[in-house]
């Protein structure tokens, strides 16, 4: 994993519910970017096939405002 990707998976695994608001991620990984939405998505989209490949867990998304770290 790449460091953004590592910080973005140990978000979702300390979050109660292992669900973060879009708004939640793109202020802990990128505070003084005012529209992160673009730079989240390549983000998921890259480490989505790592994670399904190499563990039992998927991320889902609820289109627009969240994503989840849930077992396959």
């Amino acid at each position: 994993l790449t460091p953004m990707q590592h910080s973005l998976l140990k978000m979702f695994i300390t979050a109660d519910t292992h669900t973060l608001s879009k708004q939640e991620i793109c202020d802990q990984l990128w505070p003084k970017k005012p529209d992160a939405n673009d730079t989240l998505y390549t983000l998921i989209r890259r480490i989505k096939p790592i994670i399904e490949a190499n563990s039992m867990l998927k991320i889902e998304s609820d289109r627009g405002k969240s994503y989840s770290l849930k077992i396959k």
